[in-house]
C-alpha cells in the first residue's frame, strides 16, 4: 500500500540515486496509482447511493440517458467521435457521471433548453462537452436531486476529473447559456 509518504519518497528519490531511478519510478507509479484508486473508491463511498456498489454505467451507456431526459422534455443533441467504446473503466463511469451531472444542472437551473452533449475521444485523452442554450422566460425546471441538500454539483465533477489529472471548466456563456468542458487524459 505504500501511501502518499512512499509515493513521496519515491518521487524524489531518482534526484538522489540515478541509478536506482527505475525502481523508484516504478514504486512511485505504482502508489500514485494506488492513491487514484483509493480515492475513486471513498469517493463512491461516501456518496448518498452508496448501498448502490453494482455495476456503474459508462459511456455505453450515455445513450439510455440521453433516452430519459428526451422523455423528460430535455431537446437533447449527443455526438461522439473516436471509440469510446475501448476507454478504461473508471474513466468511463466518471465520463458518464460527469454528463449526467451537467444534464441534471441543466433541467434544474435551466429548464428544458436546447442542449448539446459532445463526446470526443483523441489518442491521447477524452474531451466532454456539454452546452445548453440559455433558459426562457417561462423555462419549465424539473425537480431533480440536484436541489436537494447534499448535492455534488460542479465540485463532485472536478474531484471525478482531477482523479484522472484531468481539468474541467464550467460557468455561463455570454448568451447566457451554460457549458462544462472536461478533458480527461488517457495515458
Amino acid at each position: 500500500a505504500g501511501g502518499p509518504l512512499l509515493a513521496i519518497e519515491a518521487a524524489g528519490g531518482p534526484l538522489l540515486a540515478t541509478a536506482a531511478g527505475g525502481p523508484l519510478l516504478a514504486i512511485e507509479e505504482a502508489s500514485r496509482a494506488a492513491l487514484g484508486d483509493l480515492r475513486r473508491a471513498l469517493g463512491v463511498l461516501r456518496g448518498p447511493d452508496a448501498a448502490e456498489l453494482g455495476p456503474q454505467p459508462g459511456l455505453d451507456h450515455l445513450e439510455q440517458l440521453a433516452g430519459r431526459l428526451r422523455e423528460a422534455g430535455l431537446p437533447l443533441e449527443v455526438v461522439s467521435s473516436g471509440d469510446i467504446g475501448e476507454i478504461p473503466t473508471g474513466i468511463g463511469v466518471s465520463a458518464y457521471r460527469i454528463v449526467q451531472e451537467s444534464l441534471t444542472n441543466v433541467l434544474e437551473h435551466a429548464g428544458r433548453v436546447a442542449t448539446r452533449v459532445r463526446v470526443v475521444r483523441t489518442p491521447a485523452e477524452l474531451q466532454l462537452d456539454v452546452h445548453n442554450d440559455p433558459p426562457s422566460a417561462g423555462a419549465s425546471r424539473t425537480p431533480t436531486r440536484a436541489s436537494e441538500p447534499g448535492g455534488r454539483g460542479v465540485p463532485g465533477m472536478r474531484e471525478r476529473v482531477t482523479a484522472y489529472r484531468g481539468s474541467l471548466d464550467a460557468g455561463p456563456l455570454p448568451d447566457g447559456g451554460y457549458a462544462v468542458r472536461a478533458r480527461i487524459p488517457l495515458a
